[in-house]
C-alpha cells in the first residue's frame, strides 16, 4: 500500500497498530453509544482509544499499571484513565459509575487479564483479546458462562483495515500521531530501547 503524496514516513510507522486496533473494534461489535475499557495504555490500546471514540462510543475509559501515558491517552480518545493496580476491577466501577462497559478490551497480553475482564464486562458483554499472551493463562470458565460473556480474539488486520487507517490519517486525523513521541537515530537505538524497557521515555 502506497503512502500518499504527503503522507510522513512517521505516518507510514503508525498505520500498522491503527490497522491492529481497528481490526479489533471492529470484530467486537462495538457500537455508537456503548462503552469501552481499554486494558493497557500502549500503542494497540490507545489505537483502540482512538477508534472506540471515533466509531461513536458513549464512553472510553483507559486502565493501566502506571500513569505515564495518562495525557497521551486522554489525548486520543479516552474520558478516563485509570491506574490501581491492587483493586482494578474496583477502579474501573468507579470509572463507569458502577455500571459495567458493554465491551473490554484486552490489549496487554500477560496471563490473568482474561479472569480479570471477566470481572469487569457487563452481563453478555463482550471480551476482545488484542494482547499477545504468549504463555498459557487460566481463567474461570464459569464465572464466563453464567455472565454470557462473549470472547473474541483478534490477530493483525485486513487490508482494508490498513487502508482505512491510512485514510483517516489522510483526512487529518492528529490524534493517531501523537504516538510519535520522538525521532531517534540508528546509533540512539540501543539506549532508546533501555530506556524503554525502564518506562523512562
Amino acid at each position: 500500500v502506497a503512502l500518499p503524496r504527503g503522507a510522513s514516513l512517521a505516518d507510514g510507522a503508525i498505520i500498522e497498530p491503527l490497522a491492529v486496533a481497528l481490526h479489533g473494534v471492529r470484530l467486537s461489535g462495538l457500537a455508537a453509544g456503548q462503552t469501552a475499557l481499554e486494558l493497557g495504555a500502549g500503542p494497540i490500546g490507545l489505537a483502540v482509544a482512538f477508534w472506540a471514540r471515533a466509531l461513536g462510543a458513549a464512553k472510553v475509559v483507559v486502565q493501566d499499571v502506571a500513569d505515564w501515558q495518562r495525557t497521551r491517552a486522554l489525548q486520543m480518545g479516552a474520558d478516563a484513565f485509570v491506574v490501581d493496580p491492587d483493586d482494578p476491577v474496583a477502579a474501573s466501577d468507579r470509572a463507569f459509575g458502577g455500571v459495567k462497559p458493554d465491551v473490554v478490551f484486552e490489549c496487554v497480553g500477560v496471563p490473568g487479564l482474561i479472569a480479570q475482564a471477566v470481572s469487569q464486562v457487563r452481563n453478555r458483554g463482550t471480551i476482545l483479546l488484542l494482547g499477545l499472551c504468549t504463555r498459557p493463562d487460566t481463567f474461570n470458565s464459569f464465572a464466563m458462562l453464567q455472565k454470557e460473556v462473549r470472547l473474541v480474539t483478534s490477530a493483525f488486520f485486513t487490508r482494508a483495515d490498513y487502508e482505512d487507517a491510512l485514510d483517516a490519517l489522510s483526512a487529518g486525523a492528529v490524534e493517531p500521531r501523537l504516538m510519535v513521541t520522538g525521532t531517534i537515530t540508528l546509533d540512539d537505538t540501543p539506549a532508546m530501547f533501555e530506556a524503554l524497557k525502564a518506562r523512562t521515555h
